[in-house]
């Protein structure tokens, strides 16, 4: 059902944090974002932390700091059902029409493995199953948590292209300098992991078979 409560493997981790500091989860002030204007947010001081799938890059690591992994994920290929059924491979998208978000480092990684693709660059996930399901774009190209996401709003569309190469590594991003912050983090992403409250994080968001938690780098 719709509520206008914001809901996701992130979200909660942020209420682990919150639970942390305040005592209270739900003690935290969430603020929309896009993908590129995650990093700007951060460094300018407008949020304390942007936990919003921030794939880990060197490039990203020189404007601001980031805490311990807390996921990791990898790119995956979402569709409508008739449209993948012609996918098989990457190479498959020689030619076609996908969307990734503004920002996102998938944008270089689709034109290296298939330099015939065409990129749509879309500013969010809403506005992308959109397109797809006006056939505006062939598909997309994004985390495979993020696809999942797209078909529990959409059946029609499916997993493609499962995930392949680059691994995605997610920590919360901290505006540089605030060592301690990024340490209590760090501490907290630790807990969540050897409590067991990670695993149940997953399977109220994600579901699924849970995997282990991912190694703090």
């Amino acid at each position: 059902p719709k509520t206008n409560q914001y809901t996701g493997f992130e979200v909660d981790v942020a209420r682990e944090i919150a639970r942390a500091i305040f005592g209270e989860p739900d003690r935290v002030d969430f603020r929309a974002t896009t993908t590129k204007s995650r990093i700007p947010m951060v460094k300018e001081e407008i949020v304390d932390m942007a936990l919003a799938t921030i794939t880990m890059t060197p490039e990203r690591a020189q404007e601001v700091d980031f805490s311990a992994v807390y996921f990791v994920t990898g790119p995956a290929v979402g569709m409508l059902k008739d449209v993948a059924q012609k996918v098989k491979q990457l190479e498959d998208l020689a030619g076609k029409t996908i969307a990734v978000t503004k920002g996102s480092v998938y944008e270089k990684v689709m034109k290296e493995k298939v330099p015939s693709i065409r990129i749509a660059l879309i500013d969010t996930h809403a506005e992308i199953l959109q397109a797809i399901q006006t056939r505006r774009v062939d598909g997309v190209v994004t985390d495979e948590t993020n696809v999942l996401s797209m078909i529990r709003h959409d059946p029609n569309l499916v997993v493609a292209i499962p995930v392949f190469p680059p691994v995605s590594k997610y920590g919360a991003a901290i505006k540089k300098g605030r060592t301690d912050l990024v340490e209590f983090v760090n501490g907290i992403v630790r807990d969540v992991k050897a409590s067991g409250r990670w695993k149940e994080i997953y399977s109220a968001n994600i579901g699924g078979k849970v995997p282990e938690p991912p190694p703090a780098e």
